[in-house]
């Protein structure tokens, strides 16, 4: 009976070492939660004061686009709210390429602001 008593405090010293290991390498591989844009293609929102025509608007966009590589399509002419969107679609997010096309965008008189929603 000694040595029933003994293994088992044993098994209870290794189980009381190894089941914190155990634990912790199961909740270290935990997933990131996304809230928003996950994965290509992004989606930039850029907005324009009331009553900028949708030629202007085009202008813009296409001035501060049409070299960019990490564009890859832009659809035109939403109205949100009180003011018009453009949607211009990325395959980056908040690199040295999509900030400047955010500063390009936002430079022009016209745009009330760009960025990328949550």
């Amino acid at each position: 009976m000694a040595v029933d008593r003994h293994l088992g405090i044993a098994m209870l010293t290794v189980l009381a070492l190894v089941m914190p290991a155990v634990v912790s390498s199961c909740s270290s591989t935990s997933k990131t939660v996304c809230a928003g844009q996950c994965s290509p293609p992004y989606r930039l929102d850029v907005f324009f004061h009331s009553g900028t025509s949708l030629a202007t608007e085009q202008a813009i966009v296409t001035a501060c686009t049409s070299r960019n590589p990490a564009v890859l399509g832009v659809r035109f002419g939403f109205y949100a709210r009180t003011t018009r969107e453009t949607v211009v679609k990325t395959s980056q997010i908040h690199t040295a390429q999509t900030k400047a096309l955010i500063r390009c965008l936002e430079k022009a008189p016209s745009v009330v602001g760009a960025g990328y929603p949550a």
